[in-house]
């Protein structure tokens, strides 16, 4: 006889481990019979599900995405850029030391900021990931914590001396 196509998958001999997955035989819809073993996790929906990681050897505080690149704050490498083109093999480009430890990063078109402890804050030119450029550097009023750019201006939240605002309009020379 001639076998029929049907949209029902025929499901038995499910069975749950401790750890949350499931393996069970799926077989397809055609009157003969032929199974497949896989395994199956059911989270919720909603629940986050980890796909991969990039080992660093050192901590990482900030994490910023444009684009496929992953550009984090390392407190021993600096500023570090990852390529996550593919999610399940994210793969570091390029690196380059801060002048200080670094906790926050902001990208803003070809540039990185990163706020660099007592370094102070550091411009890097990221237009080549792989070949990362220090195009600017203002030195430390304290402890540069945390980060924001809005236009030409560079917003440092500071842990000893509070905000301080810098001209970021040209990179090289930050005011």
């Amino acid at each position: 006889t001639t076998g029929t196509l049907s949209d029902t998958l025929h499901m038995s001999d499910l069975e749950m481990a401790d750890d949350g997955v499931y393996s069970l035989v799926v077989q397809n819809g055609w009157i003969m019979t032929r199974a497949r073993s896989i395994q199956l996790g059911v989270v919720p929906p909603g629940t986050p599900v980890f796909r991969a990681a990039w080992a660093s050897p050192g901590d990482v505080l900030d994490c910023v995405v444009h684009g496929q690149l992953a550009y984090l704050a390392s407190h021993s490498e600096g500023l570090v850029i990852v390529n996550c083109s593919n999610p399940l093999n994210p793969v570091k480009m390029g690196d380059l030391s801060a002048s200080g430890l670094a906790q926050r990063v902001h990208v803003s078109g070809t540039f990185a900021f990163v706020a660099a402890w007592d370094g102070g804050l550091d411009i890097f030119d990221v237009f080549d990931p792989s070949n990362i450029v220090l195009a600017g550097h203002a030195e430390k009023q304290g402890l540069a914590r945390e980060l924001d750019v809005d236009g030409a201006l560079a917003y440092v939240g500071d842990s000893q001396g509070g905000l301080l605002v810098y001209d970021v309009s040209d990179t090289g020379q930050p005011l």
